[in-house]
């Protein structure tokens, strides 16, 4: 039996598209499949660039061949463009590394993970070109992004004091100014903590993600007013599902929080709208790429971090002695 394996990423592999012209019973050809997502916070920059394949026999064995799914190191030549407007300002060429970072378990093969690379400064007044030519086939792949220019936060601020457990009237709640060219917004609460021990003097800091979902602003021209409530009782409940009480002579104090917000292109925003979870019996979905000859998704994201941020006193209160949190030992 025939089988079409598309070989990306694993678990987080960025494929399906509004193209549909690959025929998954036709005779092997090279499909390139790409994953990008460029930041300009980044000091490095990797692209994901892979084969899609059709074979005889197991597609989980398959995927397991690394000639199936990687390029050798001569096959293809990729770059990213710089542009302003429509006016060439930049190239920087990407190059082939292998297990520069560490690649996720999975399906796919197991025993290099190949990314593209570059180190280049990303300016985010100006649009992005990815381009890869196949040495082999004559082919020429190519994809572009705008860039995500800034995320303007206006609650919380740094060194801020907050009160996530709110008043009387209202909720915590983180809010930001939508950003130009992108369209879905995430954040995290970052709580820190540390354990120190009395008989030793040794101490240790540790930290619990708070995540939140995805929200989305109208359209990408920026400037519109986000806002994302925080369930008072959320992240001590977190707390209560990830700690035990502490030992004996450990003191655990709290050490604050950080507020990091993500923001990503309309293109990752369709992305995740077609790859996410089905809430009909109809479980085949459309297929999105913005990949020109090729599949997959090449995008922008964005992070800002707020950092500093302390809890306030009646947030210190419930931490201490909340109904979540009184049995596992923080202290002032």
């Amino acid at each position: 039996m025939k089988k079409y394996v598309l070989a990306a990423m694993a678990a987080v592999a960025l494929l399906a598209g509004c193209k549909n012209d690959f025929d998954v019973m036709a005779d092997y050809q090279d499909i390139t499949v790409v994953y990008g997502l460029l930041n300009q916070n980044d000091t490095a920059h990797y692209i994901k660039i892979n084969k899609a394949y059709l074979g005889e026999g197991n597609a989980f064995i398959m995927a397991d061949v690394a000639d199936s799914v990687n390029y050798q190191a001569n096959d293809i030549t990729a770059r990213l463009e710089e542009y302003n407007n429509t006016t060439l300002t930049n190239t920087f060429p990407l190059t082939r590394t292998v297990n520069e970072i560490a690649k996720d378990t999975g399906l796919f093969a197991s025993d290099a993970n190949i990314l593209y690379k570059t180190t280049a400064t990303l300016n985010p007044q100006r649009s992005y070109k990815l381009v890869i030519d196949n040495n082999k086939t004559g082919k020429t792949i190519t994809a572009n992004t705008p860039m995500i220019d800034n995320l303007n936060v206006t609650n919380p601020q740094n060194t801020q004091s907050v009160n996530i457990v709110g008043n009387n009237t209202a909720q915590f709640t983180a809010s930001f100014k939508s950003a130009k060219n992108a369209l879905v917004y995430s954040m995290l609460i970052r709580f820190f903590y540390s354990d120190y021990n009395t008989a030793t003097n040794d101490s240790t800091v540790h930290s619990l993600d708070l995540t939140f979902q995805n929200i989305k602003s109208l359209n990408t021209n920026g400037g519109e007013t986000l806002l994302m409530p925080v369930n008072p009782d959320a992240l001590f409940q977190l707390l209560a599902a990830n700690l035990d009480a502490p030992g004996a002579n450990i003191e655990r104090h709290s050490n604050g929080l950080r507020f990091i917000f993500y923001a990503g292109g309309e293109d990752l925003s369709t992305y995740l709208d077609v790859n996410g979870p089905s809430n009909t019996l109809q479980q085949e979905k459309p297929e999105y790429t913005n990949i020109n000859g090729g599949l997959g998704i090449f995008s922008c994201r964005y992070n800002k971090t707020i950092q500093n941020i302390s809890l306030a006193p009646q947030s210190v209160d419930s931490l201490l002695n909340g109904r979540f949190t009184n049995q596992l030992g923080f202290t002032k």
